[in-house]
């Protein structure tokens, strides 16, 4: 028989994201490569510069995963699942502001193509913040 293995590099990925990191240093990470994310995409102006955008914010996809970590880490084992439900529900009703960067996106598209952008980073940095504090 033979035995499949992982690559050693996910076992390393995983023991430094476990134990080396804290759920602090990646919210902030995660803030910041947002933020640098929106930035490429107020300033892009040719095509070939959208592939920077995308690695600019590579790490701003791991923001939820670090809240939730932390959150159930100051959450007691009881509390646990309501912070959870808490989080989800926030997600929820967040999704229903989609439609409001549309608006936005349409009101802004002659006078400033980017600004719905530069309105996002800017709540990325208020929800970035509140984190911290």
């Amino acid at each position: 028989m033979f035995k499949v293995s992982r690559p050693s590099y996910q076992y390393t990925f995983i023991y430094l994201t476990s134990s080396q990191i804290s759920d602090t240093v990646l919210l902030g990470l995660a803030a910041l490569s947002s933020m640098a994310e929106y930035s490429v995409w107020i300033s892009v102006e040719r095509t070939e510069l959208l592939y920077l955008a995308v690695a600019a914010g590579m790490l701003a996809r791991t923001g939820n995963s670090a809240c939730r970590s932390s959150l159930s880490k100051m959450a007691g084992e009881d509390e646990a699942g309501r912070a959870m439900a808490t989080v989800g529900v926030a997600q929820a009703v967040g999704g229903f502001f989609g439609p409001l960067f549309d608006f936005v996106y349409n009101a802004t598209l002659t006078w400033h193509a980017g600004f719905v952008y530069c309105l996002a980073s800017l709540l990325d940095c208020i929800s970035g913040e509140s984190m911290f504090c």
